[in-house]
């Protein structure tokens, strides 16, 4: 898996805080949108802060931040928007009785619906070894060892919160603005109490009369085998198995992400018939029955081709895609996936092999995809522009991608692409980042290698991760080598790869439980879709200004979440025909 570099840098502030009745705290606060050391002296608070920030268990309070004055919360969206904001809570004594409260927002014609705000707890898990490459390569952009927010878990109603002295509770409110809500103001309170604390702040939200599209315009591919939920849950009943897969479909599609699996094909004789059965709802739409994006079907669907096929069985499959998925008028989400990081010059020379044929059956119907950069690194082996239409890799330059779009061709990317790294010890805005990221470098798609990966096959690990436990869940020490685990100087280690959603069961609750992460990816695709809408406006050359405002370059990014709020906003105006 590819990682590219990120520069991060650390603010510090000194403020003054009046916390409403309880009088004054003075602190020295450290920004924590990277997650960076917070002073062990900290002393307690309460703020709020944004859908893009990642609060470690020992962050040090703020006075503001991008969407909180330290008195009123203000939130803007369009409507069919999901926003979000977290309140932060650090006491000053421990306590178990701690509760946030907040009412729909209402407005002078209406109320918001009470099923529009969702409120979770975080549950934090202990980063104890820093996410590193191989080779004793730090991953680029970790922020250190510490307790990291991961799992959001849904907050009950009357259920309350515990914290130790000085250390961080968490709560992510989710709000989702109705596609059918009325434009204009609204207001709510939100309440903090417990533990010696009693404070209120306003909350102002701002309905613009725009509306997000049901439909998701960044194409993303995150793939999961439903062997993982077939073990995990010790199920050999078919129906209970799709139960399972619905739930996190739902989840995944409520966020804007492709979950997808891979169907392996080759001959003309795979029953597509029955697997539309199963599947094809996720394609059409059907399967998805609330949520934002409701009735929208999956942007992408991978279809794997077996290599051991002769040219007659792969030609008579790939018919079979065309003629079916055709008739289903999806043809245009389906790809080929040809190879997944070839390394050799015998893999190379496969994929060629593959394509060719692919070509010679259906010519481009299908496009075929393989995870490498457009150049290989190793020249000898020789090009695979004539066998591959989707180049999926964030080590291919600017010139090589042009290169690729210029024969008809397309680019994609895969774990962090040209943006931010995805792991529990990286920066949340690293993950926002791919929308406007994708949208810099017009990318054509966002591929992920697994989201259900809660046991360590690769290793033969045969008991899976203890998910709220235990962050690593890539550990290549994990692997053992002759007769021995390998060294952990030279091994890839991961926080949080491959895990995106868990199961809810462990901690009590009977559906799947989003990460803080797939709550980053969701913001920065509903940024896509600001930038898609200015396009539709004719507005092209601003949308990709402000695009480059915020992904700043090959794996950076803006790193003030203001400046994220702020251009969020002229987006905004500029679809009103607002002039600045």
């Amino acid at each position: 898996m590819t990682r590219n570099p990120m520069l991060r840098k650390l603010r510090v502030i000194l403020v003054l805080l009046l916390l409403g009745a309880g009088g004054w705290f003075v602190f020295q606060g450290t920004r924590q949108s990277a997650g960076r050391d917070a002073p062990a002296t900290a002393a307690a608070g309460l703020w709020v802060v944004d859908d893009s920030v990642k609060l470690r268990r020992d962050a040090a309070p703020e006075a503001s931040s991008a969407i909180w004055d330290g008195q009123t919360i203000k939130l803007f969206g369009m409507r069919n928007e999901v926003l979000a904001f977290q309140v932060a809570i650090r006491p000053a004594q421990a306590a178990s009785d701690l509760t946030v409260k907040i009412d729909p927002p209402s407005g002078a014609a209406a109320k918001l619906p009470a099923d529009s705000l969702r409120l979770f707890r975080a549950h934090f898990l202990n980063v104890t070894v820093p996410s590193q490459l191989e080779q004793d390569k730090p991953a680029p952009g970790r922020l250190g060892v510490g307790w990291y927010p991961e799992q959001l878990l849904p907050l009950r109603a009357g259920e309350t919160l515990e914290a130790q002295a000085g250390e961080l509770a968490l709560v992510w409110c989710d709000l989702t603005i109705p596609a059918a809500a009325k434009v204009g103001e609204y207001t709510s309170q939100v309440r903090v109490a417990g533990g010696g604390i009693d404070t209120s702040w306003d909350l102002r939200l701002e309905v613009l009369p725009l509306t997000m599209p049901r439909e998701t315009h960044l194409r993303s591919y995150f793939y999961y085998g439903p062997e993982r939920l077939r073990e995990y849950y010790k199920t050999t009943n078919d129906a209970e198995l799709a139960g399972l897969e619905d739930a996190f479909h739902q989840m995944a599609h409520d966020h804007r992400a492709t979950l997808g699996t891979e169907p392996q094909i080759g001959d003309g004789g795979f029953n597509w018939t029955r697997w539309w059965a199963r599947y094809g709802g996720y394609l059409s739409g059907k399967a998805f029955t609330s949520g934002p994006c409701r009735g929208a079907g999956a942007t992408s669907w991978n279809i794997g081709l077996q290599h051991d096929a002769d040219q007659e069985g792969i030609a008579a499959a790939c018919r079979s895609v065309v003629d079916f998925f055709g008739r289903q008028g999806v043809l245009d989400r389906i790809f080929f996936g040809l190879w997944d990081e070839p390394s050799t010059a015998e893999h190379y020379a496969e994929i060629r092999r593959l394509g060719g044929w692919v070509d010679a059956a259906i010519g481009q119907r299908v496009p075929t995809m393989v995870t490498e950069q457009v150049q290989p690194e190793r020249p000898e082996f020789g090009t695979l522009l004539s066998a591959v239409d989707i180049f999926c890799s964030g080590q291919s330059s600017d010139a090589d991608m042009a290169l690729v779009r210029q024969r008809g061709g397309r680019v994609w990317v895969y774990n962090e692409g040209l943006a931010g790294g995805p792991l529990i010890d990286q920066a949340l805005l690293g993950v926002r980042a791919w929308g406007p990221c994708a949208w810099r470098y017009r990318l054509d798609g966002w591929y992920y290698w697994d989201v259900l990966y809660w046991r360590q096959a690769h290793y033969r690990v045969q008991t899976p991760t203890d998910l709220y436990a235990d962050p690593l869940t890539f550990d290549e020490t994990r692997r053992i080598r002759d007769g021995k685990p390998y060294p952990a100087e030279m091994a890839l280690r991961l926080n949080g790869d491959g895990v995106w959603m868990y199961p809810g069961e462990p901690v009590g609750i009977a559906r799947p439980v989003a990460s803080l992460r797939l709550k980053g990816f969701r913001r920065g695709a509903q940024d896509y879709e600001y930038l898609w809408l200015l396009r539709q406006k004719g507005r092209g050359q601003f949308a990709d200004e402000c695009a480059t405002k915020l992904s700043t370059g090959r794996g950076t990014w803006a790193e003030d979440p203001v400046v994220w709020n702020q251009t969020r906003r002229e987006m905004a105006d500029a679809l009103l025909g607002v002039r600045g």
